[in-house]
């Protein structure tokens, strides 16, 4: 169809310019060459020359995310349906000139809706208590493999299950210099936030060259934009320890034994603020924000590391592990959280369901089948995880127990300097005094 425009004038071309000069030399059967050759020079090209420009739009749309690539899931959704016999007929019996004849009538067709809209696409199958509607309840996986999108949310509407994808992911990542702070709430992604008063705590997870180091220097950029206290535990004295050259982290960045004096702090300045609260509290129901503290975030990377390291001292691991489970239980209210980062996220180095306590839960670079089930276990959408080689892509969840593909915020390291972003920040003030004082 989108040929028949360029055959129309093709046509109308050799009726009103070849015709005309071909039609004698049929006459008198001669044949002069020098005209007929560059009138076929021009044919050939008016055909194949417009047959080359709408094939490459077609695969520029395909794969930019354009008109034909929906065109093209809409067939594979018709050939679902045909392929996979999702639809119902019967018997049908007719009469002609004498002769019976029985075809097959459909009795039966699913309605099933595509709608793209705003950055999204909506695909909705009936629940019609058809034969096929456990079927249609399973579908979000699949069409996430055959389409390649992002499943972000499975509805239950009436009469319907509708399946959210985000078509373009990519598209949305942002660098580190237009990340946006708004209140508590950190953007990560043009469509994406993270807010750490709603979903207290992260876990960060990346293997070697993933890009976890990045993901945490520009949560830690947002985070000291936002106003909080941040401190800093590096175990391996390796990326993050070098900021301990900057007034903004003096003496706020630790190593070794002293990971475990920084827990402790972190667990003493919940328990001040909590007195501190309770002893001026006059309105009922408040958190740290009503009495002016900013928020306070202790960041561990490599905790499993610093975990291995002290684990055959079983008194100062449990030590260790209370500090933690404490804050990961009761930190949101006095606005002391804690971000944890690990290449590995297994089971031991979470003792006492402290994972259940992390709201933020961001996968970076590649990680086994096996640690996306750890960190995903509470997710409620069934997700297809593959890796890939980019660094900084994964999968992320903001806290609210839906897994979608996420592209870490951006670092040029040519135009972002860390040391000198990082240095513009002044020295921070003291955690255990309200803002205000």
């Amino acid at each position: 169809m989108a040929y028949l425009p360029f055959l129309i004038g093709i046509g109308f071309f050799c009726y009103f310019k070849i015709y005309p000069a071909v039609r004698p030399m049929v006459e008198r059967n001669v044949y002069d060459w020098k005209v007929l050759l560059p009138y076929g020079l021009v044919l050939a090209g008016m055909l194949f020359v417009p047959a080359i420009l709408i094939g490459l739009f077609f695969r520029f749309s395909r794969t930019h995310h354009g008109f034909m690539l929906w065109v093209n899931q809409r067939q594979t959704l018709g050939r679902m349906i045909i392929n996979n016999r999702y639809y119902l007929t019967k018997k049908h019996t007719t009469s002609n000139n004498g002769k019976t004849v029985t075809k097959d009538k459909i009795s039966y067709f699913p309605k099933i809706y595509y709608q793209r809209k705003k950055g999204y696409i909506y695909v909705r199958f009936p629940l019609d208590l058809s034969n096929f509607q456990q079927q249609f309840l399973k579908k979000g996986k699949e069409l996430e493999q055959a389409f390649k999108l992002d499943l972000t949310e499975e509805v239950r509407e009436d009469g319907f299950i509708c399946y959210k994808f985000l078509h373009d992911v990519k598209v949305n990542r942002i660098n580190i210099v237009d990340m946006q702070v708004v209140g508590t709430k950190i953007q990560l992604m043009k469509n994406l936030w993270w807010d750490f008063k709603s979903s207290p705590h992260g876990l960060i997870v990346g293997g070697t060259g993933g890009g976890k180091t990045f993901l945490l220097f520009s949560i830690i950029h947002a985070l000291l934009k936002a106003g909080a206290h941040v401190e800093i535990c590096d175990p391996k004295k390796s990326d993050l320890k070098q900021l301990n050259k900057l007034p903004v982290f003096k003496d706020k960045v630790y190593w070794d034994m002293g990971i475990v004096k920084a827990l402790q702090k972190a667990e003493a300045l919940m328990d001040d603020r909590y007195e501190y609260m309770e002893a001026n509290n006059t309105k009922g129901l408040t958190d740290y924000e009503d009495y002016d503290f900013a928020p306070y975030f202790l960041v561990i990377d490599e905790w499993a590391a610093f975990y291995d390291s002290i684990e055959k001292d079983m008194k100062m691991l449990r030590e260790v592990l209370k500090s933690l489970s404490q804050l990961t239980l009761k930190g949101r209210q006095s606005g002391v959280y804690v971000i944890l980062g690990l290449q590995r996220p297994d089971q031991k180095y979470f003792d006492g369901g402290i994972r259940d306590q992390l709201g933020l839960r961001a996968i970076v670079g590649k990680i086994s089948p096996t640690g996306y089930d750890m960190v995903n276990a509470a997710a409620t959408n069934d997700k297809d995880f593959f890796n890939t080689n980019e660094k900084g892509r994964g999968y992320i969840d903001v806290g609210t127990s839906q897994v979608g593909e996420f592209y870490a915020p951006f670092i040029d390291t040519k135009t972002f300097d860390v040391f000198i972003e990082f240095g513009k920040f002044p020295e921070q003030a003291d955690p255990r005094i309200p803002k205000v004082a």
